[in-house]
């Protein structure tokens, strides 16, 4: 019972907050079943994609985990930023692939952002199944960023 008032309390001052996430966003992730096994890539298969055919990798760290280090010319697209405003999916081509991560791509905003740039018409969308510190871990290039 307590875990239910929580989750309410919380779902309740995220919508009073200006700065909360919309209740279509969160809705849209929870609901559309957008995502599932074969949107996933460990890393290998990310890596063999990136070397056979044009991939964007989409790095929705905020800006200051980016700035240390991301995937060589990996784009910063800050989850939070993409949630608050959709918009900036504009920036992207509809027809590109795209491979987003995290540190730790199990998460939920990976989940979230593949949710909603499906939802926007984006076809080709995967989730580095291992993120960016398996990455690191197995020493595939990386490139540093202005604070790296």
């Amino acid at each position: 019972m307590t875990g239910l008032i929580s989750l309410l309390l919380g779902l309740t001052s995220n919508q009073i907050n200006p700065r909360g996430i919309p209740w279509r966003l969160l809705w849209t992730q929870i609901h559309s079943g957008a995502i599932s096994e074969k949107d996933w890539l460990d890393i290998n298969e990310a890596f063999m994609l990136s070397l056979k055919e044009p991939v964007e990798f989409l790095d929705i760290r905020s800006e200051s985990e980016f700035n240390l280090d991301h995937i060589p010319h990996a784009v910063s697209m800050p989850w939070l930023r993409l949630v608050r405003n959709p918009d900036a999916l504009d920036t992207l081509a509809l027809d590109r692939t795209y491979i987003l991560y995290t540190f730790h791509s199990e998460s939920a905003p990976c989940k979230t952002v593949a949710a909603l740039m499906k939802n926007n018409g984006f076809e080709q969308i995967f989730i580095l199944k291992d993120g960016f510190a398996q990455w690191l871990d197995i020493g595939l290039p990386v490139e540093l960023g202005v604070d790296g």
